[in-house]
């Protein structure tokens, strides 16, 4: 399936009819599975949030679901062929489920509205079995994930044995309780994000006429209808196209200013033991090292990205916050990343590491490449004390530091070797050093 990428946001370039298709083939495997709809304004949140868009990431459809998707996409040099309104889908849905007797749950809207459109879609479609329709209550976030005011409702929907779910709690919200509600929902089998197409059905709020639709004006059906959003309005059209032509700029000509970690432990070991490590990360095929002392058995920090199919081992970082520091940046993104809040910074690297990314990551991250600075800390905690962000981080790994160079991924090797060069050439010394005069 094709996608195109906006904001660093994947959609799917997918017709309606091969969207239902994919929606049959869901229904019948093992496996659950959920569609986003994401709009202009909602590809505009996701773009702030890094994990707002790993949720459109997961998802097993994004069905682009606005015209300005598409004239983004063109700015950006892509072609996006096809738009798939959430509201049409919705009902596309609701009548295979009626022919293959799958049952639907409808969540979401003001107190009765899901109970309205549970109406309005039974008139449509009388063999469709509605299950139930709630509205879910206040979305509320608790101990880091999302649930409702209304207790009882995962219990519900499971009572229910709905098949398939519509969530209609606005964005982000209905995004981000899905994706954390999803796997507790033992019979549903497909989920979609809906966001104004239960009131659509129950006539508590009227959709923009067809033509409007076509030519890409329901913004300002939207706009005549409620003055009051001029606001959202403002960004969805004016405020979503002028983002994309920053991003453009940006994939032309800036690079994206970033903080890389080379986090070093220095265990307190006996010349035995450090021999030892050696010993268990020493390559046969290679000359075995000389005499091992303390500083030589130095290791580095090592994580393994999430969002790659194969290993991919790297030093940790992260992007410069706009306001912020280098070094207020590198002491963040190592918390985030690894939970570390007792680090201390040895020194940086002298030179700026740059490097231009494909354009499928340029579109993803609307730069042309990453500018990074190397900064040099020492992990004075214990093993036991990181914690990482599963987010972004599948697992991390204590290394040699003679050996980090070919543990990490081939792309990575050039900046690695200027840090490591670095290092024992410069920041080593310079530890050693320090270590001599508080001895004497």
């Amino acid at each position: 399936m094709k996608k195109v990428m906006i904001l660093g946001v994947e959609v799917s370039d997918i017709s309606q009819a091969q969207a239902i298709k994919k929606v049959q083939e869901f229904l019948n495997d093992s496996k659950q599975h959920y569609i986003v709809t994401p709009n202009p304004e909602i590809v505009l949140a996701a773009s702030k949030s890094a994990k707002l868009r790993s949720v459109f990431d997961k998802a097993d459809l994004s069905l682009p679901d606005g015209f300005g998707l598409k004239i983004a996409a063109r700015i950006l040099g892509q072609k996006l062929h096809h738009r798939v309104a959430g509201a049409d889908f919705m009902l596309q849905i609701a009548a295979l489920g009626a022919q293959e007797r799958q049952s639907v749950f409808l969540l979401g809207g003001q107190a009765g509205v899901a109970k309205k459109a549970a109406l309005k879609l039974q008139k449509m479609h009388p063999s469709l079995k509605i299950a139930g329709a709630e509205s879910g209550g206040k979305v509320i976030k608790e101990n880091n994930a999302w649930a409702t005011s209304d207790r009882e409702l995962i219990k519900k929907i499971n009572q229910s044995q709905a098949r398939i779910l519509f969530v209609a709690f606005g964005c982000p919200k209905q995004e981000k309780w899905l994706f954390h509600n999803l796997a507790k929902l033992d019979s549903v089998k497909l989920a979609m994000t809906v966001g104004g197409s239960l009131d659509f059905l129950a006539h508590t709020a009227r959709r923009a006429p067809a033509i409007m639709r076509q030519i890409g004006l329901e913004w300002l059906w939207r706009l005549i209808q409620n003055p009051r959003r001029i606001r959202r309005i403002w960004n969805a059209t004016i405020g979503f196209i002028w983002k994309i032509l920053m991003a453009r700029l940006r994939i032309a000509f800036i690079y994206r200013p970033n903080v890389v970690g080379f986090i070093t432990r220095h265990p307190e070991r006996s010349e035995a033991e450090s021999r030892d490590l050696v010993d268990k990360q020493w390559d046969p095929s290679t000359p075995r090292p000389g005499r091992v002392g303390r500083d030589d058995a130095v290791e580095v920090l090592l994580v393994q990205r999430a969002n790659e199919k194969y290993e991919h081992w790297q030093l940790p970082q992260g992007g410069v916050d706009q306001g912020e520091s280098e070094v207020e940046a590198v002491l963040r993104e190592m918390g985030e990343e690894i939970g570390a809040s007792q680090l201390k910074i040895l020194g940086r690297h002298p030179q700026k590491y740059s490097y231009d990314w494909s354009r499928w990551h340029q579109r993803r991250g609307s730069y042309r490449g990453q500018r990074q600075t190397i900064f040099y800390l020492r992990f004075d905690q214990s093993r036991d004390s990181i914690k990482i962000d599963e987010h972004e981080i599948r697992a991390y790994e204590w290394t040699l530091i003679d050996k980090v160079i070919t543990k990490v991924h081939p792309l990575r090797r050039t900046m690695i070797g200027m840090a490591v060069n670095y290092w024992k050439t410069v920041i080593g010394k310079q530890k050693s050093v320090q270590k001599s005069e508080n001895g004497k």
